[in-house]
């Protein structure tokens, strides 16, 4: 799992990045902006820095349509509750 957590000027710059895909794609619906790529070109281009902390925890999350049968199965086996 992924989590960030920006600075403000990180989100500013993202934010410049978005704006700046969204004039050169216009409406073409085929192309996507991906942050992990954006956050790769900040990072390689001396923008930004990031910091990386590893878990052994395992970590679900719902991202793909068959993702959500996948986690009631883990949570049912596992005897678990949301809240």
């Amino acid at each position: 799992m992924n989590i960030f957590a920006f600075h403000p000027q990180a989100v500013f710059l993202l934010s410049e990045k978005l704006e700046a895909f969204k004039k050169e794609n216009g409406g073409n619906r085929k192309i996507e902006c991906l942050l992990p790529n954006e956050i790769g070109n900040l990072i390689k281009n001396n923008k930004i820095k990031m910091k990386l902390y590893k878990t052994d925890d395992k970590w679900m999350g719902v991202t793909n349509p068959g993702d959500e049968k996948i986690i009631q199965q883990f949570i049912e086996k596992n005897n678990l509750s949301i809240q």
